[in-house]
């Protein structure tokens, strides 16, 4: 039996040019977050008076000084930043905010605290430090921020969260997927 000829390529195109739209172009209409690691991750104490220590924050990018000695465990922002700001956890950070190029900590600063950060590129972003108390190192637990120029980013979020156009081109993309199997599948039916 000679079977007819089909020609599905057509078919198969338009499901996978959905689906690779959807791939293509949804990285690029998201916010990327990325997450940070200090270096160094902690600053030790110094009992003198001007120990100051550079941060690397963002690779090549932002970096700070960590002041950890009898003065204060302040923070200085150094190249690519434009400064800090308080963040509560979970609350949105937007470039809007008042951000300060210097924040006065105090020597027997203890516990964990979230501040919210400014890049001179509008960027926004968190880090979370542990300040150690009188005597002991300051140490930063996690960072991230919001790669997007005036995006925002909630404090402690690492995760970005799709755009509604991304969302809506994925669930294209699956219909068209899904379609084109009960598709072939009817097919293989009619075939048996």
């Amino acid at each position: 039996m000679n079977q007819p000829l089909r020609r599905p390529a057509a078919k198969i195109v338009t499901t996978f040019g959905a689906a690779l739209a959807s791939t293509y172009l949804a990285p690029s209409a998201e916010a990327a977050i990325v997450t940070l690691t200090p270096n160094p991750g902690s600053v030790p104490f110094s009992g003198g008076g001007t120990y100051g220590l550079y941060i690397e924050l963002i690779p090549g990018a932002a970096s700070f000084y960590q002041f950890n000695d009898t003065i204060g465990k302040s923070i200085g922002a150094a190249l690519g930043l434009v400064g800090f700001g308080s963040a509560q956890a979970s609350n949105e950070i937007t470039a809007n905010q008042g951000f300060a190029s210097f924040l006065s900590i105090l020597p027997n600063q203890a516990g964990t605290q979230t501040l919210g950060f400014l890049t001179t590129a509008n960027q926004v972003g968190w880090i979370r430090i542990n300040f150690g108390g009188t005597g002991g190192a300051v140490t930063y637990l996690a960072a991230a921020f919001n790669d997007t120029p005036g995006g925002s980013i909630h404090a402690g979020d690492t995760t970005p969260v799709p755009e509604p156009g991304s969302l809506a081109l994925a669930a294209l993309a699956s219909l068209a997927l899904g379609a084109r199997g009960v598709r072939r599948l009817r097919e293989s039916r009619k075939d048996s």
